[in-house]
């Protein structure tokens, strides 16, 4: 019963990111564009949180690497306040951290 709700759980995970990145590259309303952004930032925070609380206490190594993807997600917040005419980055490192995260979520 359990397996089946964390089933549930990574379908969704899956679906949310999917749409957002989507959706970031393509709608043109820069205002929404700007929300999605950072909601995919916070959501890519919140799979790296999952991903690292979910590893057991010895697994440092891995748990670093699944930190680093969220601090990726926050290097793009960074990037995207400074310099705002550069935003082809800042959307380039929330989905590279959002996929990086889910890739290491699902399969390690």
């Amino acid at each position: 019963m359990a397996l089946s709700y964390l089933l549930i759980l990574f379908i969704i995970i899956g679906a949310i990111s999917g749409i957002g990145i989507i959706s970031l590259y393509n709608i043109k309303n820069d205002k929404f564009k700007n929300r999605i952004f950072y909601f995919l930032a916070i959501w890519s925070i919140v799979i790296s949180f999952i991903n690292v609380t979910s590893l057991p206490s010895n697994y440092l190594i891995e748990q670093i690497i699944a930190c680093s993807f969220g601090i990726l997600a926050i290097l793009a917040v960074i990037i995207n306040i400074i310099k705002p005419e550069k935003t082809s980055i800042s959307y380039l490192l929330v989905t590279a951290s959002i996929l990086c995260s889910l890739v290491d979520l699902y399969l390690f």
